[in-house]
């Protein structure tokens, strides 16, 4: 199961997100997510891409993979006009990897294809990184 996690402050999430009645809100996304990782064989992924307007939550995002067999998953792109028209922008693979590390500590790869992922000593769970070409936009 992929879920789409942005944010953990729900007013950038409702921001990025372009949030709608019928949409789920942060902690609901979360609930789901956390849910899923106690069904049986689950296969559980978070992605989110940093897009600027969020660089106060990847951390938070990233931590889910401390006590959950999950994978979360920054998508390195250009984000949508909305998100750049609101002041947010591309973060770099690079970027978001040293403030990952700086904040749990050494990251290991462990696989490299079809993109980069990473253990981090005491997590049930994964880091990962997925560089994509910039699309015109």
């Amino acid at each position: 199961m992929i879920f789409r996690l942005d944010a953990v402050n729900e007013q950038i999430f409702s921001e990025i997100a372009g949030k709608t009645e019928q949409q789920c809100t942060a902690a609901e996304t979360i609930d789901f997510i956390e849910e899923t990782c106690t069904l049986p064989d689950s296969r559980v992924f978070v992605d989110c891409v940093p897009c600027g307007l969020n660089d106060s939550d990847l951390v938070s995002i990233a931590d889910l993979a401390r006590n959950h067999e999950l994978q979360v998953r920054f998508i390195s792109q250009i984000p949508s006009k909305k998100i750049l028209a609101d002041g947010g922008g591309y973060r770099s693979r690079d970027t978001v990897f040293n403030l990952m590390q700086r904040t749990f500590g050494t990251l290991v790869q462990t696989a490299d294809e079809p993109y980069e992922s990473c253990t981090v000593a005491g997590f049930k769970g994964t880091i990962a990184f997925i560089t994509r070409p910039a699309p015109q936009i």
